[in-house]
């Protein structure tokens, strides 16, 4: 049987065929890791906005100031001022009697760096939700 010593450059060719898989693979981590590092920033800017609008104090917290926290929140995590301002944060129950729910809601859309232009099936936006419900003290 004649066989060939001669194995100069498969190692490179290997390479080549394993690195667009191990790229795609690498792309898809980051792009979920920061889906869900946007979704955890959420999560947190929702409680802060519940917090501190179950607090008592005269005259009582309004759904414009917790709004206002939930984006300060969202800010201070990092978010750019212009993604902030297209956040959409939705409280029921503010100023509300002791002992009844108030609930802040944060939904925003999330757009994928890579994920969405590499396969066509996934959507470029997905929709993120985080809502908190307090009891009024």
């Amino acid at each position: 049987m004649f066989r060939l010593n001669n194995e100069k450059g498969v190692a490179a060719i290997e390479f080549g065929l394993i690195l667009p898989i191990l790229l795609f693979l690498v792309m898809g981590i980051i792009d979920f890791g920061l889906l869900m590092t946007s979704r955890a920033s959420m999560v947190s800017a929702s409680r802060e906005g519940a917090r501190a609008g179950i607090v008592v104090g005269v005259p009582s917290v309004t759904e414009a100031e917790i709004a206002t926290v939930v984006r300060n929140a969202l800010t201070n995590s990092g978010w750019d001022e212009a993604d902030v301002a297209l956040v959409d944060v939705d409280v029921t129950g503010a100023g509300g009697a002791f002992g009844t729910d108030l609930t802040v809601g944060v939904n925003s859309n999330y757009s994928f760096l890579v994920l969405s232009k590499l396969i066509p099936s996934i959507a470029d936006q997905l929709l993120l939700n985080a809502s908190t419900t307090m009891k009024n003290e």
